[in-house]
């Protein structure tokens, strides 16, 4: 196993430069120098083979590369006034050594190890040395990165970068991030809201998504430290990319959850949930991996990540095939993230060359993601809640046809049946139930005469009479054929019979005519029965009123008649 670096020395001879650089960053990709080697070293050692380093510029990611890096003809001047820095995005490194050589040949070095690395970590997952000030140009540096045996540590964009531009950066990180922070905030809020009111499952999955990736987003971008609270590099790297496949494995629920059941492909969405649980797992097992395991630990995380999410391109590709709207919703939002994730596996496998904008485009595509799927939810919230609404609607008109009668629109026969019983059963203080039959004179004659549609247009218009004329409270509904029955409440029985009478003269007195052309007038005859102190059943009213309509239709019809009260009170007793 190689040793640790303890010392790092840089004697190169160098020209000083006679200007500093413009701007304020020296990008150093392509410009460094590679130097690895699994021997001992000593600044003899490094003194006499410098022709070992290889400056080709090519970028190198290999497991014995960035051990030793050098870059000449930087020619810049860090003053405590106007300080530079060393920066670069940092993968696994246990222990770094930075030497910086100046124009009159002072070397100033910095060692870093273990927790002490935590201190020169910023935002993004940077490392940050700031270079020692003096008064003459820094001319080279070397820097010495070592992780553990047999695991690559990575160094992603070097630069050299003003105190400006690092504060204009950290401002621009703050921004990026907060905004992203309160858009997941914002989401969580939005869905929890909405829940309590739908319930739906798949907004439960987006508060455990969005829940999720926050948290990454607050250790990833530094905010936990700018809280007061420190956190060694290990939690930074490994904690980050727990939060990242738990915000994954989420992100595959929710999908699941968002689209139509019968639109989802099970053998990609198992492969999904399947892979993305792989990756926590790996994810887990960088915080406890040792040097003989925290390479698999670290491909296993990167190669789960990419089979989930092409299994998850998967099932949005069939879904859109098989013609989900919800598809369209999640293509469209899920696409920037998805985008951005491959490419952060491919820099992570070494599949493509780190870039600023490539490490930043998984924040940028979660962003994106976040507006697009609010949307999609409240959208597709809205058409549940239209679906429930249009549900409701044909239950209270399957309701109402089950209550109604199909023709007239008043109660049907046991509807009515079943209200007058409770209103029989029911204390109504002062007042007593009154049953009031109606039934249309010579109605045959007119469906023998007109014809049936004649008929149902007569039976119609009777309906509408008696709902306008009956009052606020009364029970009415048709009873079969040409026959219909009211239920008041009143205090006596002239009140009933004054009831029964208006509805008479509503029937005999209505232009028929202009229902049925040629038919110029219809009647009809009621018999009533009022309900005595004690209780009655329904049979005993209805009994009585049907007699007392047999005496209306015997005595000339067009007349109402009311079974005398003293034979009602005895049949009650």
């Amino acid at each position: 196993m190689r040793r640790f670096l303890l010392l790092l020395v840089l004697l190169f001879g160098c020209s000083p430069a006679s200007a500093a650089p413009a701007g304020d960053v020296i990008a150093l990709d392509g410009r460094l120098c590679h130097y690895a080697s699994d021997e001992p070293f000593t600044v003899s050692t490094i003194f006499r083979e410098k022709d070992r380093f290889v400056c080709d510029g090519a970028p190198r990611h290999g497991i014995a590369e960035f051990d030793w890096l050098r870059a000449d003809g930087l020619g810049f001047v860090s003053t405590a006034k106007e300080p530079w820095f060393l920066r670069f995005r940092n993968t696994f490194a246990q222990r770094m050594s930075v030497a910086f050589r100046y124009a009159d040949g002072h070397v100033e070095i910095i060692h870093a190890s273990g927790g002490d690395l935590a201190a020169y970590a910023t935002g993004g997952q940077m490392i940050a040395f700031r270079v020692p000030p003096r008064s003459v140009p820094v001319e080279s540096f070397v820097l010495g990165v070592e992780g553990d045996p047999g695991v690559r540590p990575v160094m992603r964009s070097p630069q050299f970068v003003s105190a400006t531009k690092l504060r204009r950066d950290a401002a621009q990180n703050n921004f990026l991030f907060g905004g992203l922070a309160g858009l997941l905030m914002a989401a969580i809020a939005f869905n929890l809201g909405f829940y309590g009111a739908l319930r739906a499952r798949f907004q439960i999955e987006m508060v455990g998504m969005a829940t999720a990736f926050f948290a990454y987003v607050a250790i990833w971008s530094g905010a936990v430290e700018q809280m007061g609270f420190m956190t060694g590099i290990e939690l930074r790297l490994g904690g980050a990319l727990v939060l990242l496949a738990i915000s994954s494995y989420t992100m595959v629920r929710f999908s699941l959850s968002f689209l139509e059941r019968t639109s989802i492909w099970r053998p990609a969405a198992q492969t999904a949930q399947a892979a993305s649980m792989a990756a926590i797992i790996s994810a887990m097992g960088l915080l406890a991996a040792d040097w003989s395991t925290i390479r698999f630990f670290d491909t296993s995380f990167h190669v789960f990540s990419a089979i989930t999410l092409v299994a998850l391109i998967a099932v949005f590709a069939i879904a859109l095939w098989r013609g989900s709207p919800a598809a369209r919703f999640i293509v469209i939002g899920m696409a920037p993230v998805v985008v951005a994730a491959f490419v952060r596996v491919a820099y992570a496998l070494d599949l493509a060359t780190p870039s600023n904008v490539g490490e930043s485009a998984l924040f940028v595509g979660a962003t994106a993601m976040t507006i697009i799927m609010c949307y999609a939810v409240a959208h597709r919230v809205k058409e549940i809640q239209k679906a429930h609404e249009e549900a409701r609607q044909r239950h209270g008109e399957l309701t109402l046809r089950a209550e109604r009668d199909g023709l007239t629109g008043l109660l049907n026969r046991r509807t009515f049946i079943e209200q007058v019983e409770v209103r029989l059963n029911f204390d109504v203080g002062d007042r007593l139930p009154a049953f009031i039959i109606l039934d249309l004179d010579y109605f045959k004659q007119v469906n023998d005469t007109f014809g049936h549609e004649a008929g149902d247009n007569v039976l119609r218009q009777a309906a509408e009479l008696l709902a306008r004329t009956c009052r606020t409270g009364d029970i009415v509904g048709r009873l079969g054929g040409e026959e219909f029955g009211i239920l008041v409440a009143v205090r006596e029985a002239k009140e009933a019979r004054i009831a029964a009478e208006r509805l008479r003269m509503a029937i005999s007195t209505c232009a028929i005519h202009k229902v049925v052309p040629g038919l110029t007038h219809i009647s009809a005859s009621i018999g009533v029965a009022v309900a005595g102190e004690r209780r009655c059943s329904w049979s005993d009213l209805y009994q009585r009123a049907d007699q007392a309509l047999y005496a209306a239709k015997g005595e000339g019809r067009n007349r109402v008649r009311v079974a005398p009260q003293v034979e009602m009170d005895a049949q009650a007793a």
